[in-house]
């Protein structure tokens, strides 16, 4: 009998249009289902419509920050979905969003968009099945 599998959705919070497209298009093309916003007002608003099996978050963007959905995001329908920061912010700012409850931290400096796509897909694969 073949197993039944839910393709897993994604969302893309980055207010750099190449590297949130990159993004996005490198999560599609691994089978994932996708949204994309460009600030974190959006992302808001997205959290509170759907659910979510992984989050990418920009933390420096305009209207509101990463750090304000890392606060807000209890009160969506995403607050246990792991959250995964994109930024080049230095370390204590990161360290700040690892407390509010990043999942993990991913530098743009240091991480492609390809590689930060192969870390999500390998912990979505060993997360356990809903």
């Amino acid at each position: 009998m073949l197993k039944a599998t839910t393709t897993k959705r994604v969302l893309v919070v980055e207010d750099d249009i190449n590297t949130n497209h990159s993004l996005q298009k490198k999560l599609e093309k691994q089978g994932f289902e996708t949204d994309a916003c460009f600030d974190g007002k959006e992302a808001l608003n997205l959290m509170r419509e759907k659910q979510y099996d992984a989050i990418l978050l920009d933390i420096v963007m305009p209207v509101v920050d990463g750090f304000e959905v890392l606060e807000t995001r209890g009160e969506t329908l995403n607050a246990t979905t792991p959250v995964s920061i994109l930024t080049t912010v230095p370390q204590s700012r990161t360290e700040r969003a690892l407390e509010l409850g990043a999942h993990k931290a991913y530098s743009k400096m240091t991480e492609s968009p390809a590689s930060v796509v192969a870390h999500i897909k390998a912990e979505l694969e060993e997360a356990p099945q809903a």
